[in-house]
C-alpha cells in the first residue's frame, strides 16, 4: 500500500518554533510493507532528492510502515515528549564507509586489554532503555520517549532495529541501536556504564559489518567527535540516498 498525506506540513529550519505549536492529527497505521511518499505529501516529484537544505516536517505517526519510509527519504523522528511528532532530514549526513573506517590506535590497545564480550540483540529493551536514561548537555530530556520505546521494540521484533551489547562479569556495561536498511546501518543511540564499553562494542560491530557483512554505511545521522574518531566523514544527502535506496 502507498500513503499519501497532503495535511504533512513542510517548514524550514527557522521556522521549528511554530513547528513544535502545530497540533497533529491521526494517520492511518502503517504496516511494514506500507510505503508513505514523503516526496509526494511535500507536492514535488524528487523534492527532497533536489533540496540542499535541512529538512524538518511534522506529522504521521510511529507505525513502522511510516518510521520505514521516512528513513528511506533520509529522515528521522527527533521529538521531545511534549512536541508534535517531528521528522529531521539534514543535508549534510554525519557516515562512516569501509574506506574511511578505521579504529583509532589507542583503542585499539585497550580491547586487547579489555575482557568485554559484544553480543547483537541480546538484550534490545535494555540498551534503548538505558540510551532514554542519558542526561544530554543542552537538552532538558530524552528524545526517547515513552511512544519511541514502543515503536522500536516492534521495529526490532519485526526484524528492522538492532541492538549491539558489551558485557562485562555478566553485566550490561553499554550499547546502542539502530536499523539495518539495505546495506546501511543507521545508528540511534548509545550509552556506556563503563569507560570503553559503547565504543568497543561499535568498533568491533563496525569491523565485522564491513568486513564480513557486505555492509556499505554507517550513518550516524548528525556529526559527533566520537562517530569522527573512526572515520565519520560528512555527505550529501543527494548521494547518502542513492546509496541507501540503491
Amino acid at each position: 500500500m502507498q500513503t499519501d498525506f497532503s495535511s504533512l506540513s513542510l517548514l524550514s529550519s527557522t521556522e521549528k518554533k511554530i513547528l513544535l505549536k502545530r497540533s497533529q492529527k491521526d494517520f492511518p497505521w502503517l504496516e511494514s510493507e506500507d510505503f508513505f511518499d514523503f516526496n509526494k505529501a511535500l507536492g514535488e516529484e524528487d523534492y527532497i532528492q533536489k533540496s540542499q537544505d535541512d529538512e524538518v516536517i511534522s506529522g504521521g505517526n510511529l507505525s513502522p510502515g511510516m518510521i520505514l519510509s521516512a528513513y528511506k527519504h533520509s529522515f528521522f523522528p527527533w521529538f521531545s515528549e511534549e512536541d508534535p511528532i517531528i521528522w529531521f532530514s539534514p543535508s549534510l549526513r554525519f557516515v562512516i564507509d569501509k574506506t574511511s573506517f578505521h579504529i583509532p590506535s589507542r583503542l585499539k590497545r585497550e580491547i586487547k586489554k579489555t575482557d568485554f564480550r559484544i553480543s547483537l540483540n541480546e538484550a534490545f529493551d535494555q540498551v534503548i532503555e538505558n540510551c532514554a536514561l542519558i542526561k544530554r548537555e543542552g537538552q532538558k530530556g530524552t528524545w526517547i520517549t515513552d511512544d519511541m520505546l514502543q515503536a522500536y521494540r516492534l521495529l526490532h521484533k519485526l526484524g528492522f532495529a538492532h541492538s549491539i551489547e558489551a558485557w562485562k562479569g555478566g553485566e550490561l556495561t553499554g550499547g546502542f541501536y539502530g536499523l539495518y536498511i539495505n546495506e546501511v546501518f543507521i545508528g540511534e543511540s548509545m550509552f556506556s556504564e563503563i569507560s570503553g564499553a559503547s565504543k568497543t562494542a561499535f568498533a568491533l560491530f563496525a569491523q565485522d559489518f564491513f568486513e564480513n557483512k557486505k555492509g556499505i554505511l554507517i550513518d550516524a545521522q548528525i556529526p559527533s567527535e566520537n562517530i569522527k574518531r573512526f572515520g565519520g566523514f560528512k555527505m550529501l544527502r543527494n548521494r547518502y540516498l542513492g546509496i541507501l535506496n540503491s
